[in-house]
């Protein structure tokens, strides 16, 4: 029959319904008042709207845009004289006016106006070159990435149930270790960079799983009590897993960084969306192998630190993005 832990039950998940709930909603009303991308819709070729937010932009912080007229990519001075430059829904040069409406010509010539790229039809695994790089290199060296940054930092907060010491305290730890990750993971992204941060850490958390396999397991009897005389390698092992959670905490913000600056505004959507499935992937695949603790304590460290050594290698790769305009386009 029903009891007290039934009613407990019912209200606890309401309980942690309830924020989730408001959270959505939240963020909901607030995506209304965020303005979209200007070098988005001047990719899409619809120049005058991201005009508009530009110009609003300006005005919001106190700024005035640089007078001048900008053409499309690559277009001549009379390519722009005859409207050869126009997006395709266009329909002529007035189409790039200011979103104020400017009745005189020669104040409308004037106005700042955005370079707008031509429409990519080029795919994400083209060979096409970005930063020097082919662009079906760096869409295959992202997804390893994003996999690698969904699986092994998923699977370490998952294991740390299973690691030596209380599981309140573990769970504490695990939860708010991310914090410090984020604010250390700030002057890296500025001092070391994107690509070599990638790199680093990746490497730096692959190194502390392995560690942890490699140190003695700790020596409990009944009860879960550390054996007398025996050295307490149980702390340390925690430790070293956390370490590991700690750079791949780095890891996750990083590729959310990195992949918005290495692909081309044409196509950035589309890769982030593509990176997006290979780290859902990778979350599905990490509770799996969590589960291979009851066969071996080291084991699923071992996996999650094999999978972000052959990351972290991989992504020497990368080119760097730090420093570098952002590409509008994709070059042959």
């Amino acid at each position: 029959g029903s009891g007290p832990a039934d009613g407990w039950e019912t209200e606890w998940r309401a309980v942690a319904a309830f924020p989730v709930m408001l959270l959505g909603i939240c963020l909901i009303c607030c995506s209304a008042a965020i303005p979209e991308s200007p070098r988005w819709l001047v990719a899409q070729g619809r120049p005058e709207e991201a005009m508009a937010i530009l110009a609003r932009g300006a005005k919001e912080n106190g700024r005035q845009l640089p007078l001048g007229v900008l053409r499309a990519e690559g277009a001549t001075e009379q390519d722009e004289e005859t409207g050869k430059d126009q997006p395709p829904d266009a329909e002529g040069p007035d189409e790039m006016a200011d979103a104020e409406d400017v009745e005189d010509e020669g104040a409308r010539l004037n106005q700042p106006r955005l370079r707008y790229p031509a429409k990519a039809s080029e795919s994400l695994f083209s060979s096409s070159r970005v930063l020097g790089v082919p662009l079906w290199r760096i869409t295959l060296l992202n997804l390893v990435c994003w996999f690698t940054a969904s699986f092994s930092y998923y699977g370490l907060a998952l294991n740390s149930g299973n690691l030596h010491g209380s599981v309140y305290l573990n769970a504490a730890v695990n939860s708010l270790i991310d914090v410090p990750a984020l604010f250390l993971a700030i002057p890296l992204f500025d001092k070391l960079g994107r690509a070599r941060t990638l790199t680093v850490t990746l490497l730096i958390g692959a190194l502390a799983c392995c560690t942890f396999c490699l140190l003695p397991a700790p020596c409990e009897v009944a009860g879960g009590e550390t054996c007398e005389g025996v050295a307490d390698w149980g702390a340390i092992r925690t430790g070293t897993a956390f370490t590991g959670k700690f750079m791949l905490a780095i890891v996750f913000g990083c590729v959310f960084l990195y992949t918005t600056e290495v692909f081309p505004t044409s196509m950035r959507a589309e890769g982030m969306g593509l990176c997006s499935v290979a780290a859902r992937v990778g979350g599905v695949a990490a509770p799996l192998v969590v589960l291979l603790d009851a066969y071996s304590k080291e084991l699923p460290m071992w996996i999650f630190g094999g999978v972000a050594f052959v990351a972290g290698v991989v992504s020497a790769w990368l080119p760097e993005t730090l420093g570098k305009e952002l590409a509008s386009g994709i070059g042959g």
